[in-house]
C-alpha cells in the first residue's frame, strides 16, 4: 500500500494511535535522548566537565553517567524501537528471524574483523562504547547493524515497494554504506569509540587504547581504509537479499520509526563533526 504525499502525516497518526503503551514510550524515549544529544552536540560538552559546573554532587554523578553513557542509551533506544517497528510490519516470528541474522552475523564478522585486521581493515575497539563482549566486541556495534539495516530497509519498501529483491538490497547497502561513511569521522575522530591502526598492525596486539601500534589517538587523523566502506557494502547487501523478510509483505500502514531513527542519529553525528570541525 502507499499513500499520497499529503496524507501521510495523517495516516502517520492513525497509525501510531494503534501503538501499544510500550511502543509509544519507546519511541518518546529516544526522541527525547536524541533531543538532548542534539542539544548538547554544538558545545563540545565532554564527560569531565560535568564536574566543573558547581553541582550539587549526585547531579554531577548522573550528569557525567549520562554523558559517558549517551550513545550506547541511544543506541539501545533505536534498537528496541527498530525492531518494534519491525514486529508490528512483519509479525513477531520474521522481526526476530531478522533481527537475529543481522545481530550474529555482524556481530561474528565484526568481532574477526578486530581480532584478523578482515575485512574492514585493521582497528580495535575501545571501552567507550559500552561493554564488551569477552573483552572484544561492544555490545552496541550488533545492535547498532540492527537499527541501520532495519531502518534503511523499510524506508526503502516503503519509498520503492515494487521493486527487485536484488536492486533492493544494493539500495539498502548504499544508503548503510553511507550512513557509516557520515558516521565514522565522528566515532574515531571525536569519540575514539574504534581506533584504526596503520596497514600491517597486528590487531591481536592492540590495546584499547591504541598507542601500542601508533595507532590514531585523539587529535591524530590516521585515514579510514576504503576496504571499510566496500566491506560495509557487501555485507549490508548480503543480509538484505539473504536474510531479508520476503518480498511479498509489503508496507501496510505508514511507519514513522525508521526516519526518526536515521535523521535522530545523522542529526547528532553531523552537528558534532561541525561543532569539532570534522
Amino acid at each position: 500500500m502507499s499513500f499520497p504525499l499529503r496524507d501521510v502525516p495523517g495516516a502517520a497518526l492513525q497509525t501510531m494511535r494503534q501503538w501499544t503503551a510500550v511502543e509509544k514510550v519507546a519511541l518518546g524515549a529516544f526522541l527525547f535522548w536524541a533531543a538532548c544529544g542534539l542539544a548538547f552536540a554544538p558545545f563540545r560538552v565532554l564527560p569531565q566537565h560535568a564536574f566543573q559546573w558547581g553541582l550539587p554532587p549526585f547531579i554531577d554523578t548522573f550528569v557525567h553517567a549520562c554523558l559517558t553513557w549517551g550513545d550506547v542509551v541511544l543506541i539501545v533506544l533505536a534498537a528496541m524501537n527498530a525492531h518494534l517497528a519491525a514486529v508490528r510490519q512483519w509479525g513477531r516470528a520474521d522481526a526476530v528471524r531478522w533481527g537475529a541474522a543481522v545481530i550474529i552475523i555482524s556481530g561474528v564478522l565484526e568481532t574477526v574483523g578486530t581480532l584478523t585486521g578482515y575485512p574492514f581493515g585493521t582497528y580495535t575497539y575501545t571501552d567507550g562504547f559500552g561493554p564488551r563482549i569477552f573483552g572484544v566486541l561492544p555490545m552496541t556495534i550488533p545492535l547498532a547493524w540492527l537499527i541501520v539495516m532495519t531502518s534503511f530497509l523499510m524506508l526503502v519498501r516503503q519509498c520503492l515497494p515494487f521493486i527487485h529483491g536484488t536492486l533492493e538490497a544494493a539500495i539498502v547497502a548504499a544508503l548503510a554504506t553511507i550512513f557509516d561513511f557520515i558516521l565514522e569521522p565522528f566515532a574515531v575522530y571525536i569519540k575514539q569509540y574504534w581506533l584504526w591502526a596503520p596497514p600491517g598492525a597486528w590487531p591481536a596486539s592492540l590495546s584499547s587504547s591504541g598507542a601500542d601500534v601508533g595507532i590514531a589517538l585523539p587529535g591524530t587523523y590516521l585515514p579510514i581504509p576504503i576496504t571499510n566502506y566496500v566491506s560495509w557494502w557487501v555485507i549490508a547487501y548480503l543480509l538484505a537479499v539473504c536474510f531479508a523478510p520476503t518480498t511479498a509483505m509489503r508496507w501496510g500502514e505508514v511507519e514513522v520509526r525508521p526516519a526518526l531513527l536515521i535523521s535522530g542519529m545523522l542529526a547528532i553525528f553531523i552537528v558534532t563533526r561541525l561543532a569539532h570541525g570534522i
